[in-house]
């Protein structure tokens, strides 16, 4: 794995490796991802020789920057926020966070909206001159009136604030890379991040251990919660006087302003089952929120409430082969068949140890599924056992061809589906198709049901196809067995060239090296008309799945060029990084790329 450190101005100070291939080494190092933050956090030692000292020094001084592309091909800017340089142990460890000084260190102050607003509002206005802009908006039509009395917040804690208060909506931040500058920096705002694929773990094939680690500290089973002061008064707002009925009448709001879990109140009470009324004694906490209006003070209070009513349980997992794709926030099956343990849960922190190839996951928001507890979760717990025995097969969608040429013909796309190598599409008749455009927006109008579909061009430069195939079991429950998609672009023939496909490369430290142990990178960017492609993800958005990129290779004395292998380990986001030192190189080597699609 490669790191590329860098000056506040982008420019390439060491390429540094978890590996032996760079002469200066990371190790130690623990990639984190937390959904309780949004953020990420980098933390690693930099080993060196007493010659290398003043050089470790500059490439990783406070400050700086971090460029990397994860286990998902994912960019990832990192800012170093702390380090420790001991030459006498000839180590440098430090810690880097992707929201950076930008939103770490800048403090926002107190602010009431004069009425409702999206969620957007709140982030461009608490974010202003931060260079980050919004991407990704899953909740663009919810509005809110907030406010916040704080005098010191800083602004990341000011953005989690408001994305909780927007229905505990979840941000993520990302970031468009090209070579090793940071072109955008965006902050993603989702319902809830994460998908769920059915993707299942088994103990001892994929996971080494699970540790169950609950706990009843924070435990409470009501809540008096106050507000913000309100303009012209001289306490803050309360629920006393608020109405409020749980549908599922769980919860109840008192005339005295304490919403109470009247399930948990009587399996947690405070009094002895002897004792007068042991069922209305109930564990009391106290909560302070900022906002002035009562219905979100409510609507936070029922949140907080049925969080803390239930005793804390996360999974720490131990995971030897992590499948392809899993993300933070993801929901994922654990099986322990020995301990009879089933289990649905989100992937709430996820590390990545790059040097040793191991991954550690904390999973929450649990579905407990466990034998001998209740009926309810018995019942669950079979439900989930006969869900992991349902067999998963490979879905490919296949084209006809991969683009329109000047909206002419049709493109039959077929949904195939694989048992190995083994074509058993007859076998199946539930088809869901949908499709979205190049900004991610789900065509509503258009649907298909039936394994293939035939398609004419229209106005959109290109359509990504979507296909979930389900199968049916003896109950009539559906259940998927595997989805693909495929990216169908519409080109033109233009007169003038706009059309016309060019692969530049770029060596980000030159092309001649001397014997002094520089490396650089190669980086690969892809100009079609006004659109330009700097990355695996927007590769295949674009030219669709089967798009990649070929590095090829011709030596002094050779006559042709040799294919370089797609898993090289100096390649990384598809190829679009390229690295390369003065170790693999005889004299004088020329290197093609060619795109394939």
């Amino acid at each position: 794995m490669d790191f590329y450190f860098t000056n506040r101005q982008f420019g390439l100070q060491e390429i540094v490796s978890t590996t032996t291939s760079t002469e200066i080494v990371m190790a130690d190092e623990e990639d984190k991802l937390s959904i309780e933050n949004g953020s990420r956090t980098l933390t690693g030692t930099l080993y060196f020789t007493k010659e290398q000292s003043a050089q470790v020094k500059m490439c990783a001084a406070i400050g700086n920057y971090i460029l990397y592309h994860d286990k998902n091909s994912k960019d990832v800017w990192m800012t170093i926020v702390e380090i420790e340089h001991n030459p006498l142990n000839g180590t440098h460890s430090f810690v880097a966070e992707d929201a950076g000084l930008d939103l770490l260190n800048e403090l926002v102050g107190p602010y009431k909206a004069d009425k409702a607003y999206n969620i957007a509002y709140y982030i461009n206005k608490f974010t202003f001159d931060s260079g980050f802009e919004i991407g990704f908006n899953e909740i663009s039509s919810l509005t809110r009136k907030l406010e916040w009395d704080s005098e010191d917040s800083t602004a990341l804690s000011r953005l989690l604030s408001v994305a909780t208060q927007f229905d505990n909506a979840e941000i993520e931040f990302s970031f468009d890379v090209n070579g090793t500058s940071v072109i955008k920096k965006y902050i993603n705002i989702y319902k809830k991040r994460g998908k769920d694929n059915r993707q299942t773990l088994y103990v001892n094939v994929d996971v080494n251990n699970i540790v169950i680690k609950s706990d009843i500290y924070e435990l409470a089973t009501a809540l008096y919660v106050e507000g913000g002061t309100p303009d012209g008064k001289n306490s803050p707002i309360n629920l006393k006087g608020y109405k409020y009925t749980d549908p599922d009448e769980r919860f109840v709001l008192g005339s005295d302003g304490i919403l109470r879990d009247t399930f948990n109140g009587a399996k947690w009470s405070r009094l002895l089952p002897s004792q007068a009324n042991p069922n209305g004694a109930y564990i009391l906490r106290r909560k302070s929120y900022e906002t002035t209006n009562q219905k979100t003070l409510c609507d936070s209070a029922v949140r907080e409430l049925k969080k803390v009513s239930e005793p804390v349980v996360n999974y720490e997992v131990d995971i030897t082969d992590l499948p392809e794709g899993v993300n933070i926030g993801d929901t994922v099956y654990l099986v322990d068949e020995h301990e009879e343990v089933y289990l649905s849960a989100r992937v709430l922190e996820l590390s990545f140890m790059y040097s040793t190839d191991s991954y550690v996951a904390t999973l929450g928001d649990y579905l407990i599924k466990q034998g001998g507890v209740s009926q309810s979760l018995i019942n669950l717990a079979a439900d989930l056992k006969d869900r992991v025995n349902q067999k998963i097969y490979d879905v490919k969608l296949e084209a006809t061809a991969q683009a329109f040429v000047d909206k002419k013909g049709t493109i039959t796309i077929a949904a195939k589906v694989y048992d190995g190598t083994l074509d058993v599409s007859t076998n199946f008749s539930e088809y869901k198709w949908s499709r979205i455009d190049s900004e991610g927006v789900v065509d509503s109008d258009w649907f298909n049901i039936t394994n293939t579909v035939v398609i004419e061009a229209d106005d959109q430069p290109l359509w990504t196809y979507i296909c979930e195939v389900n199968n049916q079991l003896d109950d009539g429950t559906l259940y998927t067995i595997g989805s693909d998609r495929l990216t169908i672009t519409n080109l033109a023939n233009g007169a003038d060239g706009s059309d016309a496909i060019l692969l530049n490369i770029t060596s980000v430290n030159g092309n001649i090296f001397k014997n002094t142990g520089v490396s650089t990178a190669l980086t690969v960017a892809i100009i079609v008309g006004e659109t330009r492609i700097e990355t695996s993800e927007q590769l295949l958005k674009f030219f669709g799945s089967t798009a990649y990129l070929q590095w090829q290779i011709k030596r002094v004395g050779e006559l042709e060029f040799t294919n370089i292998p797609q898993n090289d380990s100096r390649l990384s986001d598809g190829g679009f990084l390229f690295t390369i030192g003065v170790k693999d190189i005889e004299e004088k080597a020329t290197f093609n790329c060619i795109l394939d699609y």
